[in-house]
């Protein structure tokens, strides 16, 4: 379990007001593995995890940062930290032949954001929506070394 609370004050300018801004959350992140030996040459696993990831302190820091002078970055306080869901199921054969498939949610997913206005770029982070990801892979594997070869296919999206 976590709880987070943050809160922030930002002196202002002739230009920008001051601004506040605080954020306050409780969350759980589990992870659940479940395997099943069913016989001597096959194993099935089956994994769920939760993990988030929070924004860096300086984008949410609402002051421009100014790069030339056509470009400047910017941080967005109200930015929410994006949360992912995992899930993957997995056969090994004989110990020497694995498969999986994968599928990973993630909600408030963030990535950078550009504005124009005129001559001049402005960029900062935000969050987008949502991220799937699925992911199907094999490998083969010799008897105490490392896996050699195989092969995957994997396909992302963002919804916004």
């Amino acid at each position: 379990m976590e709880n987070t609370n943050y809160q922030g004050h930002q002196l202002g300018n002739p230009v920008k007001p001051d601004s506040l801004f605080s954020r306050q959350y409780y969350n759980l992140f589990p992870t659940f593995f479940l395997s099943y030996q069913a016989d001597s040459n096959h194993l099935l696993t089956l994994s769920f995890g939760r993990r988030i990831d929070r924004p860096a302190y300086q984008n949410l820091n609402p002051f421009l940062f100014y790069i030339n002078t056509y470009t400047y970055l910017v941080g967005n306080p109200y930015m929410l930290p994006q949360y992912t869901y995992n899930f993957e199921l997995s056969h090994a054969y004989k110990n020497v032949f694995t498969t999986t498939l994968s599928y990973s949610r993630t909600s408030d997913f963030f990535e950078q954001i550009f504005t124009s206005h005129g001559d001049t770029t402005i960029f900062g982070q935000g969050n987008l929506g949502f991220s799937f990801s699925y992911r199907f892979g094999k490998k083969p594997k010799e008897a105490g070394r490392k896996p050699e070869g195989g092969a995957s296919e994997e396909q992302n999206r963002v919804k916004i």
